[in-house]
């Protein structure tokens, strides 16, 4: 995966936006059990809204992931 700036998001939520299957997502996201969390949601959703501005395909991703 290639380096990227993080604005602030934490990695997990970038290697996730770096995920482009949907299967691929639901696997890192069944294995990350830590993150199964209210705040881990609401870190998503603002990083949502911070790609949002950067990169429309990886906020679609971490929107889709959410889900």
């Amino acid at each position: 995966m290639s380096q990227q700036p993080n604005f602030g998001v934490e990695q997990w939520i970038i290697d996730l936006a770096g995920l482009s299957e949907e299967a691929q997502r639901r696997e890192f996201l069944a294995s990350r059990k830590d993150i199964c969390n209210r705040a881990a949601v609401e870190s998503l959703y603002n990083a949502v809204v911070v790609f949002a501005r950067v990169d429309l395909q990886k906020a679609e991703r971490m929107a889709q992931a959410s889900s």
